[in-house]
């Protein structure tokens, strides 16, 4: 009579003659196939707009959608809008939604919150500007001494303000005695309201002794920021006379840091 046991000694010399394991893993099911399919094309497609084009992104569930709706930041462009919801998805929760620029020369962003079905106004973010400020180093005699400067900046533009770092090197030794620097074509500098420019002076070097302390004001009413030097008894009081310095004498940089709002 012929055992279990011989059964399974056929079979193990058939599968080393096959070269075949003895166990054989289960085969995946249609149904386990098709939903790992639809798993991996959900991941594929992660980055690309849902649902009709042209949504109104007020009402919109889809996280992702590509429109051009009268509620995006414009309606002139078309921008892609991903929208991040709390609770649940739906076109009265909570929600926050980031508007990207599509197509050339369209880098930028925008962003808005609605709060109990209230939406927010879109807000831009920063963006890079132009630096069109133009630094000039002026004598007692008003004369440019321009040729011994080097500069390099860059600005930002953040909500209605704008940021400028640059960095400003005095090239020639004794080219500041008896000067200012001073940084024009800002936007007007008003003293009567609330929309001032500003300025801070980060870093300077190079100043020789006596020892002087590098300091920045607004011309108010004008368009110029002048940056003055002063002893470090106080002697010159900038602020009240805005007279050029006497004591730098050296090479010596400044970082400038210049902000002021916008329309």
């Amino acid at each position: 009579m012929t055992t279990i046991d011989d059964l399974q000694a056929v079979i193990q010399r058939g599968n080393a003659v096959m070269n075949w394991a003895d166990t054989q893993k289960a085969s995946a099911t249609a149904h386990q196939l098709a939903e790992t399919a639809k798993v991996n094309s959900a991941l594929d497609n992660f980055g690309l707009n849902q649902g009709a084009t042209n949504q109104d992104p007020n009402l919109a569930t889809d996280q992702n959608i590509f429109t051009a709706h009268v509620n995006c930041p414009n309606s002139i462009h078309s921008w892609h809008v991903v929208t991040t919801f709390h609770n649940e998805k739906s076109a009265t929760a909570n929600r926050s939604q980031i508007a990207f620029g599509h197509g050339a020369n369209r880098d930028v962003v925008y962003t808005r919150v609605c709060t109990n079905n209230i939406w927010s106004s879109w807000k831009k973010l920063a963006t890079e500007e132009a630096v069109t400020f133009t630094p000039t180093l002026l004598d007692a005699n008003g004369v440019d001494h321009c040729t011994y400067i080097m500069q390099a900046g860059n600005a930002v533009k953040i909500g209605n303000w704008v940021f400028v770092d640059m960095r400003i090197i005095i090239s020639s030794k004794g080219a500041m005695v008896g000067s200012y620097l001073k940084v024009g074509n800002l936007p007007w500098i008003r003293k009567n309201d609330s929309s001032y420019s500003s300025a801070s002076v980060g870093y300077f070097s190079g100043m020789t002794t006596p020892k002087s302390a590098l300091g920045g004001y607004l011309a108010y009413n004008s368009n110029e920021l002048h940056l003055t030097a002063s002893d470090a008894a106080g002697g010159l009081d900038m602020l009240a006379s805005g007279m050029p310095p006497a004591h730098i004498s050296d090479d010596f940089t400044v970082m400038l840091t210049i902000s002021y709002p916008v329309a």
